[in-house]
């Protein structure tokens, strides 16, 4: 077998070992206690979901990236009927191909209008974006 040969086989098998090991597909991964200040690394693709409580009916979660790779949903769910509870904001969070490196979500829930006493709350999720190739950053 000629050197040729052996080069060919060898780039061959370091190239499945790449696609089954390295080069994933998207994750989606949920985030558990998002009320947590958290540091996550993440790639192009990566989807990040977690569902917080409304504080109150008229204080709603909301949510500000500077950051135009990284695209945030926030979806509202109503409490149950005839439930005494207030809802939740299902979340989700998707990194878009574009610049590595960190980015800041800051979520917070405003002041409720209605209830004076209601205080305003807010945490963040800073990310570590590598959006070139993923299979270098697992």
């Amino acid at each position: 077998m000629s050197f040729y040969h052996i080069c060919s086989i060898a780039s061959l098998i370091a190239s499945i070992v790449w696609l089954v090991t390295g080069c994933s597909t998207i994750d989606s991964r949920s985030i558990k206690n998002p009320g947590d200040n958290q540091f996550i690394c993440v790639k192009s693709g990566d989807r990040l979901s977690f569902e917080v409580n409304e504080i109150q009916p008229c204080c709603r979660w909301n949510a500000k990236c500077d950051d135009t790779d990284v695209e945030v949903r926030i979806d509202r769910l109503p409490p149950p009927q005839g439930s005494s509870e207030t809802g939740k904001a299902a979340v989700l969070i998707r990194i878009h191909r574009g610049f590595d490196g960190p980015s800041t979500v800051n979520f917070f829930s405003g002041k409720c209008t209605e209830n004076k006493h209601a205080s305003s709350k807010k945490f963040t999720i800073s990310l570590y974006k590598r959006t070139g190739d993923a299979a270098f950053w697992k």
